[in-house]
C-alpha cells in the first residue's frame, strides 16, 4: 500500500541532529572532514559515495537553518526522485536516519507533519574515525620531517590508494533506534537485526523506559519573540475564530539554547497520528508490526527476505496451518532455506509452506476428532482462511448473496482429495480459482470449470497447452452452468 504520507516527506522542512548543539544551533559553515574524507566511506561491497550523494548532505547541513528548507526545493539539478533514492540510500547503509516531527494533533484531523529530521551522527562520527586515523599518520609524517632537517615542503599525509572505511553505526543510535523504532521510518531490517544482535531483550526494555526524544535544537529551542515565547521552527498561534492557528515564523527571532536542558521534546503523538508509521510503500495492507520477533520461524523468513519485510496475518495462518499439521518448528525452517536456495526469491510464505509440505511432518498430524454437524452458513470464523478468504473475494466481485460459504466448502471438498496429491488442499486450490475467475462473467461457474479441469489434468500445465492437446469438442465449456447441478 502506497504510504498516504509521502506527499508529507517531500513537503516537510527538513532539520538535522548531528548530536552537537553547536551545529544544530546554526553555523555557516560545512564540517571539512565530510569535505575531505566522505569518499574514503565504504557503504557495502566497495560502493562510495558519489559526488553528488555528498553534494546533497553538505546542501541540507548547510542550509539547515533556513525555514523554506525542504527535499522538494532543494537548489540541485538532480531530480526528486534521484534525491529520494539518494536519501534511502543513506538509510540503507547507517549513514543517516530520519524521522518525522508532528504538529500536536487538532480533534480528529488527520496529523500534520511539521518537518523531517535527518540524524546525521552516525554519518559525523563515521568521518571522525577517518579524521583521527589521519590526524595521527599527519602527526608522525610531521615528526618524520621534523626529525630529517626539515627538508622540503612540510608534508601533507595522503591515505594509500583503495583506503575504505567500513561503516559502523555508533551504539547510541542503535540504542535510539531500538527504544523507539517507529519513529525512525523507515528502518532497513539489517539494522534492527543488527539490535536484535547487539542487545539483550532486557536491555531494549530498559531503553524503551528511559527513551527521550532526540534533542533537536533547530526545532524547539526557546526564543522570544514580539508576541511571547514561541519554539523554534513552531510558528507562534494567534486566536482566530475560535482556533489556534500558526502565524508567520518569521516574526520570531533565533536565540541559540545555551543549555541543553533548556530544550523541549519533540511532541508525542498518538495512536491515530502514528499508525500509518509502520506500514511499507512496497508492501500490502494489513501488516502487523514485528520490532523484534521471537518466533524462530519468522525470524527466519525475515532475515532471509529482507528489505524490512513484516509478517501478514496470512502468512501467520499459513504458519499456524504448518504447525497444526505436526510440522516441528527446525522442519519448517529447513523449508523456508529450502525455498529460498530454488531459483526466484519467494514473496510470500507461503511459497515456502508449500515447499515445506513436499515432506510429511516427523511427528505426524495428530488425529482429528469428527466435527458435530453444523450450519456452513453460520461458521465463517471456523473455516479455514482460504475459503474465508475466497468468500470475501467473491462477493467482492459478483456481491453474492446469501453467502456463497457454502458452495465454496463444496468446491473445496470436491477437490481435496486431488490437492493432496499435488501437496496442497481443496481450500487453496478454491482460493487460487476464484482469483483466476475474477473477470469472469458468472465467477463461481469460472471457478468451478477451473478446478475440474485441475482434476483431470492437474495443475501444473498451461492452459493454452492442455487445450491444445485436449480434443475439440472437449475445449468448448458451458461456463454458464450452475455448480447446484
Amino acid at each position: 500500500m502506497t504510504d498516504p504520507f509521502t506527499a508529507g516527506d517531500l513537503d516537510a522542512p527538513i532539520q538535522i541532529h548531528a548530536g552537537n548543539p553547536v551545529i544544530d544551533g546554526g553555523i555557516a559553515a560545512i564540517p571539512k572532514m565530510l569535505l575531505r574524507f566522505a569518499r574514503f566511506i565504504d557503504c557495502g561491497e566497495g560502493q562510495l559515495l558519489n559526488d553528488r550523494q555528498v553534494l546533497l548532505i553538505t546542501m541540507v547541513i548547510g542550509l539547515h537553518e533556513d525555514h523554506n528548507l525542504r527535499l522538494s526545493n532543494l537548489p540541485m539539478t538532480a531530480t526528486l526522485r534521484t534525491l529520494e533514492d539518494d536519501l534511502g540510500f543513506f538509510r540503507k547503509v547507517g549513514l543517516v536516519f530520519t524521522t518525522r516531527d508532528y504538529y500536536p494533533p487538532v480533534n480528529s484531523r488527520p496529523p500534520r507533519m511539521r518537518s523531517q529530521i535527518w540524524d546525521i551522527r552516525s554519518l559525523m562520527l563515521n568521518l571522525d574515525a577517518i579524521q583521527r586515523l589521519w590526524l595521527n599518520r599527519q602527526t608522525q609524517k610531521v615528526a618524520e620531517w621534523h626529525s630529517g632537517g626539515e627538508r622540503g615542503l612540510r608534508p601533507v599525509y595522503e591515505f594509500p590508494a583503495g583506503f575504505r572505511h567500513k561503516v559502523v553505526v555508533p551504539l547510541p543510535v542503535l540504542e535510539d533506534i531500538a527504544a523507539d523504532p517507529r519513529s525512525f521510518y523507515p528502518v532497513p531490517d539489517k539494522w534492527l537485526r543488527l539490535i536484535r544482535a547487539t542487545f539483550t531483550p532486557e536491555q531494549i526494555a530498559t531503553f524503551k523506559r528511559t527513551h527521550h526524544s532526540l534533542p533537536t535544537y533547530a526545532k524547539t529551542a526557546s526564543r522570544p519573540t514580539s508576541g511571547g515565547t514561541a519554539s523554534w521552527g513552531t510558528p507562534t498561534t494567534a486566536k482566530t475564530a475560535g482556533r489556534d492557528r500558526p502565524t508567520n515564523s518569521k516574526t520570531a527571532s533565533r536565540v541559540v539554547p545555551t543549555d541543553a536542558q533548556t530544550v523541549g521534546r519533540r511532541v508525542p503523538t498518538n495512536a491515530q497520528t502514528a499508525s500509518h508509521l509502520v506500514k511499507d510503500s512496497e508492501e500490502e495492507e494489513g501488516l502487523v508490526p514485528e520490532e523484534f520477533p521471537d518466533d524462530p520461524v519468522v525470524a527466519r523468513f525475515v532475515a532471509l527476505k529482507g528489505n524490512g519485510y513484516q509478517f501478514t496475518e496470512r502468512d501467520r495462518e499459513q504458519l499456524a496451518a504448518l504447525r497444526a499439521d505436526g510440522y516441528a518448528d527446525d522442519e519448517i525452517q529447513h523449508g523456508i532455506d529450502a525455498a529460498f536456495a530454488l531459483p526466484g526469491k519467494p514473496q510470500r510464505f507461503a511459497q515456502c509452506a508449500r515447499v515445506t509440505r513436499n515432506q510429511p511432518p516427523a511427528t505426524g498430524k495428530p488425529e482429528p476428532q469428527p466435527p458435530a454437524k453444523r450450519n456452513v452458513e453460520n461458521q465463517k470464523p471456523e473455516l479455514l482462511p482460504e475459503l474465508t478468504d475466497a468468500a470475501a473475494l467473491l462477493e467482492s466481485i459478483a456481491g453474492n448473496s446469501p453467502s456463497p460459504l457454502a458452495k465454496l466448502k463444496a468446491l473445496a471438498d470436491g477437490c481435496d482429495a486431488t490437492a493432496r496429491k499435488h501437496n496442497s488442499t481443496g481450500p487453496a486450490w478454491t482460493l487460487r480459482a476464484i482469483r483466476l475467475s475474477v473477470q469472469a462473467k458468472d465467477p463461481l461457474a469460472y471457478a468451478k470449470a477451473v478446478l475440474d479441469d485441475w482434476i483431470e489434468n492437474g495443475p501444473e500445465l498451461r492452459s493454452r497447452e492442455r487445450r491444445q492437446k485436449a480434443p475439440v469438442a472437449a475445449r468448448k465449456t458451458d461456463w454458464n452452468k450452475s455448480i447446484d447441478a
